[in-house]
């Protein structure tokens, strides 16, 4: 790709393959975006097919993703996250030479390193992770400012082209998010401890209820552990793809817990106010950090 079609690059064919809840709000603040563009999209199930068209997500929908990329500049690949190092090598085969290939998998090591090992993929894939979704799944939830005001992250290595690089920063700022980049390694160590490990933890603490008491929990266990309604499939796959990392990080989530046990077993209250004001800050500190809403899902 050279400089001049790099200057000239709007996108004009966008597929995305997997149109869920993520996907299908790709999809919307794209044609939002771009009104012109022609927005093709694939899922094997007729029904999401439909739900797509009928939405108005999509113009153009279809059951295989390699016929859905043909003549695309840009292809966004949504799938559930183990799918998609699996995905790409077969993509990029059937995508034209000037075409970009992103993704949105919150998990970036194994998809990376799928793509590089692929000439065609190598050439045109830039990793990406908009942190944006929803305990909700599906493309009748998908909403055209889902990516408003949050933080998308790219994940370049020294074989990825900078034009390309680029034309992917460009798109995510271009339907609202705030890009910074990192490397896949960095990424996947940062987003275990601030989203692979929280989902666990409200995972844990919905299963340590007793189920007599449940009619007893009010509005913090809610908020404690909404994410805990997430797709348990897409978590597994999030959690296998990324195991070294999140390791490391709830042993970390251990360490305070038992700053907690400990205290509590020695009768040191000072010592769990003190707990609870350092948690205080560490969550204002968050908060000042945090611009715009959370992530819901990834």
């Amino acid at each position: 790709m050279n400089r001049e079609a790099q200057e000239a690059w709007r996108p004009r064919r966008i597929a995305v393959i997997g149109v869920g809840l993520l996907g299908g709000s790709v999809a919307l603040a794209a044609k939002r975006r771009w009104p012109d563009a022609t927005l093709v999209g694939s899922s094997r199930k007729p029904e999401t097919r439909q739900t797509m068209l009928d939405l108005q997500v999509v113009d153009h929908a279809f059951a295989d993703a390699i016929q859905c990329v043909a003549d695309c500049d840009l292809i966004i690949i949504a799938a559930p996250v183990g799918h998609i190092a699996r995905l790409l090598p077969e993509i990029a085969d059937a995508s034209d030479p000037n075409a970009i290939i992103t993704d949105v998998g919150s998990t970036k090591h194994e998809i990376v390193t799928a793509a590089e090992s692929h000439p065609a993929a190598a050439l045109r894939f830039v990793g990406s992770h908009p942190i944006a979704g929803s305990e909700r799944t599906g493309v009748e939830n998908a909403s055209v400012d889902l990516f408003q005001g949050k933080l998308s992250i790219t994940t370049p290595t020294d074989q990825t082209d900078p034009i390309r690089h680029d034309r992917v920063k460009q798109f995510w700022q271009e339907i609202g998010c705030r890009v910074i980049s990192m490397s896949p390694a960095d990424h996947d160590l940062a987003l275990a401890s601030a989203s692979h490990m929280p989902h666990i933890a409200s995972a844990a603490l919905a299963l340590a209820l007793p189920q007599e008491f449940a009619h007893l929990t009010g509005s913090g266990f809610r908020d404690a552990t909404r994410i805990a309604a997430g797709d348990p499939l897409m978590w597994r796959q999030i959690v296998e793809a990324n195991a070294p990392a999140v390791l490391a990080q709830l042993q970390q989530y251990e360490s305070a817990i038992g700053q907690f046990r400990g205290a509590i077993a020695s009768q040191d209250w000072t010592g769990i106010e003190k707990l609870f004001a350092d948690a205080q800050t560490a969550k204002q500190t968050i908060d000042a950090a945090t611009c715009g809403p959370e992530d819901d899902s990834e």
